[in-house]
Parts: C-alpha cells; sequence; structure tokens
C-alpha cells in the first residue's frame, strides 16, 4: 500500500477550546484555574502545579473525586493522598491532606461530569500513599506527554464509572464518538487502560507497562477488577470510528480491542511489545501496516486481517545546459524515482494465533513463530510486493547543422515477499490458500487445508533498459538517423514451503502450483480433488532499431532491425525425504515439474486420468538488414523469422518404489520416471508413454543487386570480351521441423499394466532385472515420426552488356550485345524420421495382451527370456523417409550486333527458355530387433514378421496358429524430365544491298525413371 502521510487525528471543537485555553494560562498561575473540583475536593496551586487534595475514601478505599473541568498544564498536577506531611516530587514540600480521616485512598476515581473534555500537558503525582488512578471523562481526553507518579495503575477513560458500595465497579463506554489521543511518554506504571469510543496512540507516544495495557475502542463496559471487555452493539446511527496505534507500547501483557463491527482497528508504523502475551480482537477489521509486534504468546482476531507494508516514493531530478568546449550547445537533464519497502514484521516466541471470521491476506510480511495456527472462513492470501526504482537521462549537444540527442531509461524492480519460520505450521480455511512468491519454512511439521483449493504460485521481478539516439550530420560521413536499443530481464521468485517434519495439504478442491517448490525431511501427502503441478514462465526480450543514411542518402544508407524474445519455464517441485504421497480423488496433472520422494513416491487418481507430460516454452526472433548505394537505392536486404520449442519434461522418482495409479487413463509424455526399486504403472484405462514434440519454424527472405564487370582472353579464336551488368537475386527458404523427445522409464523391476491399452511411443523402458507389460487389450510398442520440410523458391536476373573484338587468320571484327536472362527455382524437400522404442533389461522382458502385440521397428534386448503371448503378434519395419522436388524454369533474350570483315554489317536476336523437374523418394526401415538368451512368441492365431531380427544365444520358439514372414524393404524412386527450345534469327550485309537471313531453331526434351527395392529378410 503506497502512502504519502501518516492519519493524525484532530480535536473537537470543545478539544481546540481546551487546548487554547491551556497554551494561553501556561506559565501563569495567577488566571483561571485548570482543574475546577465539585464537593469536598478542593485545589490549589504550588510553584504553577495544581495541588488536589482529594475527596475522603470510602472504607473500601475508593476516593470519588467531581470535576467541571480537569486539565493540567506543563508545570504538572499532585493528587494529594498523604496521611502525613512530606516532599512531593513536583511540588516540593506538602501538608498531609486535610479530608482524610486515618485512611489514604487505594483508588482515586478523576470524573468530569460537565461537557468539558480534558488536556493532559504535564506529568501527575500521587502524593504520599501510592494509589490506582482513574480519570474518566466521557467529553473526551487528550494526553501530551505526562506520566503518573507514584500510580500503580492509570486509566484513561472517555466514558462515565460505575460505583457502588463504595467500590469502582466498571466502566461505560459509548458510541457518542469521542476520542483519547495519547502522544508522548505515558510509562512507569504496573497497569495502564486505554479507553474510549475512540482510542488514539499517536506516532511519537511511548506508552510502557510493567504487568498490562489495555486498549479498548468502541461502545463497551469494562469490569475494573477484572479488566474483561464486554462488548455492545452501536447505534445504527453512531458514527463509525476506527482505532488508531501509531507508536510504541510495551508491558508484559498488551490487549487491545475494537468492539465495533463496522469500524477498522489499524496498527500503523507501531512498535507494540508484549513480553508474555499480546492479544488484538477486532470485532471488525485489522490492519496492521509497517508496524513491529512482539510476543511470546500472540493472538489476533478479527473479521478481515490485513498484515502489510508501505510502499514509499522519493523522486528527483535536475538539469543543466550551456555552452561546451568549440561552441557545442548542450542540454542535460537526469530524473529518477526510487520505491523503498518498510514490512510488517511479527515474532511470536511461542505461538501465533491468526484467528479471522473473514480472510486474512498478508503482503510481504515477515512472520516469525514457535507455532503457528492460521484460520479463516474466507480465503487466507500471500501476496508479495514489488518496488521499482527507475532513472531517466536526456543529453543533447549541438553545433550548426550538426546534434546528438541521447535518451536513455532503466527500471529496476524489487520483489519483497512474505516470509514464515515456524516451528510448526496449521491453516485452515473454508475458503482458499493462495500463496505467491511465499517462503514458509516449519521446523515440524506443516498442514495446509483449504476446503476451496491450494493456489502455490511463483511470480517474478523484471528489469528492463532502453536508449535511443538521434543523429543528424554526425562525422566526415555525415550519418543521420535514429537507433533504438532495449532489453528485458525477468527473475523468477517461487513459493517455497519447506518442513523439517511431514507436509500435509488437504483440500475439497484442487491443489495448483505454479513454478512452486515442497520439501520435507518427512513425508509429503496431498488428499485433495485435482492436482496440477505445473510452470512459470519468465521472458527476457531484447530489441534494437539502427537506420542510418550517409549525406542525407546521396551516399546510401543502411538499416538493421532485431527482435528477440526468450521464454524460460521454472517447473514446480515436490520432494521429501521420506514418502510422497499424492492422491486426487480426480486428475493428476504434471507438466514440466518433478516429484521425488527417497523412501518411495506413489501418485493415485481415484476417478480421472494421471498425466505426467512436458510443458512448452517458445524463443522467437525476428531480424532483418538491408543497404543502400547511391541514392539510397537497396543493394541487399535480408530478413529471417524463427520460431523454435523448448521440452521440458516432467520427472517422477524415487530411491524406493514408484508407483502410478489410475481409475482411468495414464499418459506419460517426454518424461522420465525413475525407481530404484519397483516402478509400477497401473491404469485401468489406456496406458499411454509417447514422446513429446517440439516444433521449429525458420523463414529467411534474402535480395540482392550485385554489379559485376571484366575481361575475358580467348587465345584459340584470337578474341577478347569485356562484360558488365547486374544480377538480382530474391531466394526465401522457409523450414518446419518436428523433433522428438522421448520418454524415458527406469526401475529395478518395472511393471505397466492396463485394463485397456498399453502404447509405448518413441521412448525406452528399462528394467534392471525385469520389465513386465499387460493389456486387457493391444499392447503397442510403436515408433514416433520427426519431421524436417525445407521448401526454397528462388529468382536470378541477370541484365548485361558485352564488347568483343577478335583478329584471326586475317579475319577481323567487333561486336556488341545485350542480353536479359531469368531463372526460377522452386525445390522442396522432405524427411520423416523414425524414432523407434526400446525395451532394456538385464533379465525378463514379459509382454503379455488378451488382445494384439504390434511392435514396429523395436529394439529389444534381454539377458534372459523375451517372452510375447497374445492373439496376434506383429512385428513391422519402421519406415523413415525422404522426398525432394525441384522445379527450374528459365528463359532469356540476347540482341547482339557486329562487323567483321568476313560478314559485313549484321546482327542477332536469340530467345531461349528451358525448364527441367525432378523428383526423388526414398524410404528406409528400421526391423524389430530381439535380443535376448531365448525368444517366445506365443500367439493364439497368428505371428506376422516383416524383416524381423531375432539375435539370441538360446532358442527361438514360434507357437501359433500361422506364421508370416515377409521382407522389409528400402525403396529408392527418382524421375526427371528436361527440355528447353532457343530460336536465332540473324541478318547480315556487305554491301547494304545485299542481305544474308538466317535462322536457327533449336528444341530439346529428355524423361528419367529409376527404381530400387533391396530386400531385409527376417530372422
Amino acid at each position: 500500500m503506497k502512502i504519502d502521510t501518516l492519519y493524525q487525528p484532530k480535536l473537537s471543537a470543545s478539544g481546540k477550546v481546551t487546548v487554547a485555553v491551556c497554551f494561553a494560562f501556561l506559565g501563569n498561575a495567577a488566571v483561571a484555574a485548570n482543574i475546577e473540583a465539585i464537593g469536598q475536593t478542593s485545589v490549589q496551586q504550588q510553584h504553577n502545579v495544581d495541588i488536589v487534595n482529594i475527596a475522603a475514601p470510602t472504607a473500601q478505599g475508593l476516593s470519588h473525586n467531581q470535576y467541571n473541568k480537569y486539565n493540567v498544564s506543563q508545570h504538572g498536577a499532585v493528587l494529594n493522598n498523604a496521611l502525613s506531611a512530606g516532599k512531593s516530587q513536583l511540588a516540593g514540600n506538602l501538608s498531609a491532606n486535610k479530608n482524610f480521616q486515618g485512611q489514604a485512598a487505594s483508588v482515586i476515581l478523576n470524573e468530569v461530569v460537565s461537557k468539558n473534555p480534558s488536556l493532559i500537558l504535564g506529568q501527575q503525582e500521587i502524593f504520599g500513599i501510592a494509589a490506582d488512578y482513574v480519570l474518566a471523562n466521557p467529553n473526551g481526553i487528550t494526553h501530551n506527554g505526562g506520566s503518573i507518579l507514584n500510580a500503580n495503575r492509570a486509566s484513561l477513560v472517555v466514558g462515565t464509572p460505575t460505583v457502588s458500595d463504595g467500590t469502582l465497579k466498571s466502566f461505560n463506554i459509548s458510541d457518542n464518538g469521542k476520542q483519547l489521543q495519547v502522544d508522548g511518554n505515558l510509562s512507569g506504571n504496573r497497569v495502564v487502560d486505554l479507553l474510549a469510543p475512540q482510542v488514539v496512540v499517536g506516532k511519537s507516544a511511548n506508552v510502557n507497562a510493567a504487568d498490562a495495557i489495555n486498549v479498548s475502542s468502541g461502545k463497551s463496559n469494562f469490569d475494573y477488577k477484572t479488566a474483561q471487555i464486554e462488548a455492545l452493539d452501536a447505534a445504527s446511527n453512531a458514527p463509525v470510528l476506527d482505532g488508531h496505534i501509531f507508536g510504541s507500547m510495551r508491558a508484559g501483557t498488551i490487549r487491545i480491542h475494537a468492539t465495533d463491527k463496522r469500524a477498522k482497528q489499524n496498527i500503523q508504523n507501531a512498535t507494540i511489545t508484549g513480553t508474555r502475551y499480546l492479544n488484538i480482537d477486532s470485532k471488525g477489521n485489522l490492519s496492521i501496516q509497517s508496524a513491529n509486534l512482539t510476543g511470546a504468546q500472540m493472538e489476533l482476531f478479527a473479521r478481515d486481517t490485513d498484515i502489510k507494508g508501505t510502499v514509499t516514493s522519493h523522486s528527483a531530478s535536475k538539469s543543466s545546459s550551456g555552452k561546451e568546449a568549440k561552441n557545442v550547445q548542450h542540454f542535460r537533464s537526469d530524473r529518477n524515482k526510487t520505491e523503498t519497502f518498510t514490512a510488517s514484521n511479527i515474532n511470536a516466541s511461542e505461538s501465533l494465533t491468526l484467528n479471522n471470521s473473514g480472510s486474512l491476506n498478508l503482503s510481504a510480511a515477515n512472520i516469525n513463530a514457535g507455532a503457528l495456527t492460521a484460520s479463516a472462513t474466507g480465503n487466507i492470501n500471500s501476496n508479495a510486493v514489488k518496488t521499482t526504482n527507475r532513472t531517466e537521462s536526456d543529453h543533447t549537444q549541438s553545433k550548426g547543422l550538426w546534434y546528438n540527442n541521447n535518451l536513455s531509461s532503466s527500471t529496476d524492480e524489487s520483489l519483497h515477499q512474505t516470509k514464515i519460520n515456524a516451528g510448526s505450521v496449521n491453516i485452515a480455511t473454508t475458503g482458499k490458500v493462495q500463496l505467491d512468491a511465499t517462503e514458509l519454512n516449519s521446523a515440524a511439521d506443516a498442514r495446509i487445508a483449504a476446503q476451496q483449493g491450494i493456489v502455490l504460485s511463483s511470480n517474478s521481478e523484471t528489469d528492463s533498459s532502453s536508449t535511443y539516439v538521434s543523429f543528424k550530420n554526425e562525422t566526415a560521413a555525415l550519418k543521420t538517423g535514429i537507433a533504438t536499443k532495449s532489453s528485458k530481464n525477468s527473475t523468477a521468485h517461487q513459493t517455497k514451503i519447506s518442513a523439517a517434519g511431514d507436509i500435509g495439504l488437504i483440500s475439497e478442491g484442487d491443489l495448483s502450483t505454479y513454478g512452486a517448490s515442497i520439501a520435507a525431511n518427512g513425508n509429503i501427502v496431498t488428499d485433495v480433488n485435482k492436482i496440477n503441478l505445473g510452470t512459470q514462465t519468465t521472458i527476457n526480450t531484447n530489441s534494437l532499431d539502427d537506420q542510418k543514411k550517409y549525406w542525407g542518402g546521396l551516399f546510401g544508407g543502411e538499416s538493421q532491425v532485431q527482435n528477440n524474445r526468450t521464454e524460460n519455464l521454472h517447473g514446480s517441485s515436490i520432494t521429501a525425504n521420506s514418502n510422497v504421497v499424492l492422491g486426487a480423488k480426480n486428475s493428476v496433472n504434471v507438466y514440466g515439474s518433478t516429484v521425488e520422494g527417497q523412501a518411495g513416491t506413489f501418485v493415485s487418481s481415484k476417478a480421472g486420468n494421471v498425466d505426467i507430460k512436458n510443458a512448452t516454452s517458445t524463443d522467437t526472433s525476428a531480424q532483418s538488414a538491408r543497404k543502400g548505394t547511391i541514392f539510397n537505392i537497396t543493394t541487399s536486404k535480408t530478413s529471417s523469422n524463427s520460431s523454435i520449442e523448448k521440452v521440458t519434461g516432467s520427472t517422477l522418482a524415487s530411491n524406493a518404489d514408484l508407483t502410478v495409479v489410475s481409475n482411468k487413463d495414464i499418459n506419460v509424455i517426454g518424461s522420465a520416471l525413475f525407481a530404484a526399486q519397483k516402478l509400477q504403472l497401473s491404469s485401468a484405462g489406456d496406458l499411454t508413454i509417447d514422446a513429446a514434440k517440439a516444433v521449429e519454424n525458420k523463414q529467411v527472405n534474402e535480395y540482392s543487386i550485385k554489379g559485376y564487370s571484366g575481361t575475358e582472353t580467348n587465345k584459340e579464336n584470337g578474341s577478347v570480351t569485356a562484360k558488365a551488368g547486374i544480377k538480382f537475386t530474391d531466394i526465401h527458404t522457409d523450414t518446419h521441423s518436428v523433433g522428438l523427445n522421448g520418454s524415458i522409464l527406469t526401475g529395478k523391476n518395472t511393471q505397466l499394466s492396463s485394463n485397456s491399452n498399453v502404447t509405448v511411443s518413441g521412448s525406452q523402458v528399462n528394467g534392471e532385472e525385469s520389465v513386465n507389460i499387460s493389456a486387457a487389450n493391444d499392447v503397442n510398442i510403436v515408433a514416433s515420426k520427426g519431421s524436417n520440410t525445407v521448401t526454397e523458391s528462388g529468382r536470378v536476373t541477370d541484365l548485361g552488356v558485352s564488347a568483343t573484338a577478335y583478329e584471326k587468320n586475317n579475319v577481323a571484327g567487333v561486336g556488341v550485345s545485350v542480353g536479359i536472362t531469368s531463372t526460377k527455382t522452386d525445390a522442396t524437400t522432405a524427411t520423416n524420421t523414425s524414432h523407434v522404442s526400446n525395451i532394456n533389461t538385464g533379465g525378463n522382458t514379459t509382454i503379455t495382451a488378451n488382445g494384439n502385440i504390434n511392435q514396429e521397428g523395436t529394439v529389444i534386448n534381454a539377458t534372459g527370456n523375451v517372452v510375447e503371448a497374445a492373439k496376434n503378434v506383429t512385428h513391422a519395419a519402421a519406415h523413415s523417409g525422404a522426398k525432394s522436388d525441384v522445379k527450374q524454369n528459365g528463359g532469356g533474350l540476347v540482341v547482339s550486333a557486329g562487323i567483321s570483315t568476313n560478314k559485313g554489317i549484321g546482327g542477332e536476336i536469340t530467345a531461349q527458355g528451358q525448364g527441367n523437374s525432378s523428383t526423388h523418394n526414398e524410404s528406409t526401415a528400421t526391423v524389430t530387433t530381439i535380443n535376448a538368451g531365448n525368444a517366445i512368441v506365443l500367439a493364439n492365431d497368428k505371428v506376422s514378421d516383416e524383416g524381423t531380427k531375432y539375435d539370441v544365444t538360446g532358442a527361438i520358439n514360434i507357437d501359433a496358429g500361422s506364421y508370416h514372414n515377409t521382407a522389409a524393404h528400402n525403396t529408392s524412386n527418382s524421375s526427371s524430365k528436361q527440355g528447353g527450345a532457343s530460336l536465332t534469327v540473324g541478318a547480315y550485309t556487305k554491301d547494304g544491298s545485299n542481305v544474308d537471313v538466317n535462322a536457327n531453331l533449336n528444341v530439346n526434351y529428355a524423361d528419367e525413371n529409376k527404381k530400387n527395392l533391396p530386400p531385409l529378410k527376417a530372422i
């Protein structure tokens, strides 16, 4: 929460009058009295100090004094409770109270019965026998810096006393809206009572008591003997008065009560220490802001409780201008804004209880407790607070037609987290528990129970910077342009829950984590509706835009643009040195996260799927560049865009057993499961082990204009040729690829079972001693397909001129030609690669199905036996393939003229065109391979082998109704077509009257096809 000033309550109209009167008469004892007594009580002055001879006490020791006015100046006041003469600390020598008859008072009640409020500016002293001091004024009390000497108990009460049988029984605090304002020092008493419709302890207040401090705001009855508070309902039209504590309070026991359900008890920037016990009980809301609360035992009761801090902002700026060396004008402006955060600190060495009939909200609070108990009927929220520091700079230099302007800025964020350290933690609510970037540490057990759900999320802080530079006519090249550069970098801050004992998470709703960490030295147990373990994403970006011209573009220019964006994933983590038991009534979803129990890991869904999957992030990049020549005509231009997916798999592990059970489906995608002992996956539905796919897209565009020139000499025909021209190149390339990240399952004994189908695709299943895969329907162990497609299209255009001179065998001549050619190429190359599955074991591999077993290029390695038993068993080959298509078309026109000694003068026009296309397809087979001691294949109906390779040290036993053995094939097909035509027409004359005309036409075409099918035989 951001604030600029602290709340400071104002005096009522009557209070202001009293203050004015008292200040007017300070130091002048001859004017109107500060204290105006009624009845037996009398008042006199000595050394400017008011001396009150209090009324004689009752047999029970109560001296009941009534006043029209009761104010204390800075010189102080003395209440005479002496049976004999003596020396007062404030007034010097005093005689005994003449009203007494052998008995001093044990309680001195000072009651104001008029409508005048009280103003206390100085100290008060009970002279003689120590007694309890009470000031009761229902019109309001302002206490500004005066302790009460020789008083066991000091009570400042904005209310009316109840006296019965010579005894002070209680106080009645009304809802009249009057206030008790306490500032300055109030200390030296055993007990202090501060009671009023509204109690305000100002920021300068320092209230101390040896035993107890009792504070009560709102309508109530206060029992004087027991200090019990009876809350009374305020009238509906009564003013709503919030209690405020800004200063310091210290006692053995401190009780702060607010009885009005409509009001709020505010504790702001205060330091409150109850060395034995601190109790705050607000029938309305409780706000603790930037306060320090300390106690051995602490209880905070309220409807809604907010424990938060304060963000304070500070801004500064400076600027300068003038003239530098060489008559350079300059202007500079610097601005900065800083934010600081002051947290609330709660320290309860023995126990802390936070009890709310509504909600509990923590914002970057620091809590330390021997034992923490937090309860609410609403939500329990813990949030982080961000502060920002920002700097900005503007610097301009100029001279004549030159200038340079540099703007820069940077922003740095700081994340302030809630930090809770406790011996034990028990959090319970009928609402939600939502922890954001919160650190919760327990030295024993931690239990969180939330009826509507538990959300553990991460937050991030981002640092950013940017520069903007504009310039004109810089350096000898007279550069003019702009350049901008910016970057943003984010850092993640997790919610972390740790316990030296066990951690329990219980909810009828869902457990959702986003980049959170849960760690226990004991067990971690969940009992929730759904489990969602996910990631948090932080994003880093940088960009560049650089544009400049030389000599206003006359001598060219260039530009460069870059935009890059990187996503970083931060997975959740659940780790225990004992057992991890993730139990859910419905689904369990683990994305890009880690679950590990050293003594065992158990994941169970009673009525939903278990999904153990990868999370995917994407990096993107966009870049372009341009160069221009004279008049800033483009000579080259490139651009590229890319999008790359990154796969972050989940990991489930155990140094003992790892068990995953679902009454529906189990899906493991791009993830790893490891068990030092037994790895068991059991599904009532389908069980799928698959590879994760990562997609990459890239587009590149290249455009260039290049000039060329040169000479060639041909000694054979005695010619010299000079050439010059321009080549235009425009190429576009698109790449699309799909990569695979297979799942890996490893255990000492690995068991996969399903009441439906088991599918393993592009993944590994490992067992140190055994692998057992079984399905009520089918078992499919197949390959996953990765792919890569590159599409390229381009055009090259050549515009040139040449001049040739030759002389040989008495024949000489010169010629000039101008021509243009253009060629367009379209090419596509596509590959798909089979990523086969692997099953590896140091013992036996057993695969059984009531339906079919289908294997596709699978590699099984077993030092023992490989046993397959099903209705049908099929060992098929996996196929990888590649296909390429290339098409090229072009044409041109050449016009030439020349003169020679043998042909005379003439010219030719040549037009030509050509085209070709080629296609190539190939397929490579990867056969199923079984490496084992013995291979046993049992089928009720049929066994089919496609090029299957059995490599066994023992025997091959195939027992089936029928057996089919076919070869697998690698295939290769290619075809090409090409054709072209050219036409040349020429005319020559030696004398100008006879013209020789000729024409030449050439046409060609070819078509070719090739096929190749080498077999791969079985066994």
